[in-house]
């Protein structure tokens, strides 16, 4: 995610470096995780791990797909605290929210997620439903304001100091490159969470 803000604030970057530093994300993470999950999945791993602790904890009962939804979800919850320091933006569905508006929204989206989060823990079928409303609406939100907003007009309503806006003016950050900087991370957990959808079909 880091690099991809990167890539997009570089103001002299060609479409064929773009492409070339997105294939090779892509295969880094590729191997990695085709080199990482069956080393930690190992028998020797294991043995380590129950010789330093034998219990069993009910988090190793959940299945693996769960667990992720449960790491993104905190990711999130976390992420939608930082707006609060940028004058609480929020994106409504082609219009930005802010101040005592913004705040309420975040406070509600984040109180919504920690619900939601307990509920998959719980693996509910309403959390699943839940979150898949839940980010479907965001994602629509979010893609639909930002794809419409100017970098000026979002720094206007961020109201950064005189010098901080300077930085970033010349960015090109705006437009198509918004939407997708925001909406590709969210595509990507809406279809995690359909994914797991078999994990929740005989839950109350």
């Amino acid at each position: 995610m880091a690099v991809f803000v990167f890539m997009s604030s570089v103001k002299e970057l060609s479409s064929t470096a773009a492409l070339l530093v997105v294939v090779a994300l892509g295969v880094s993470y590729l191997l990695a995780r085709g080199l990482l999950i069956p080393f930690y999945r190992s028998q020797n791993v294991r043995r380590i791990f129950e010789a330093k602790d034998a219990n069993s904890y009910w988090i190793e009962s959940l299945p693996i797909p769960v667990l992720v939804l449960a790491v993104l979800f905190a990711f999130y919850a976390i992420a939608m605290h930082v707006p609060l320091f940028f004058n609480g933006v929020f994106p409504l569905f082609g219009i930005w929210l802010s101040d005592i508006q913004g705040v309420v929204a975040l406070d509600i989206s984040i109180a919504g997620l920690a619900f939601l989060t307990l509920g998959l823990l719980r693996r509910r079928a309403w959390a699943w439903w839940g979150s898949v409303g839940y980010f479907g609406l965001l994602t629509f939100s979010s893609v639909a304001t930002l794809v419409q907003s100017s970098l000026s007009e979002i720094l206007s309503v961020l109201r950064l100091l005189p010098t901080e806006a300077g930085i970033l003016e010349g960015v090109p950050l705006q437009g198509a490159r918004l939407a997708a900087l925001i909406g590709i991370p969210l595509i990507v957990t809406l279809g995690v969470i359909v994914v797991s959808r078999r994990y929740f079909d005989r839950q109350v």
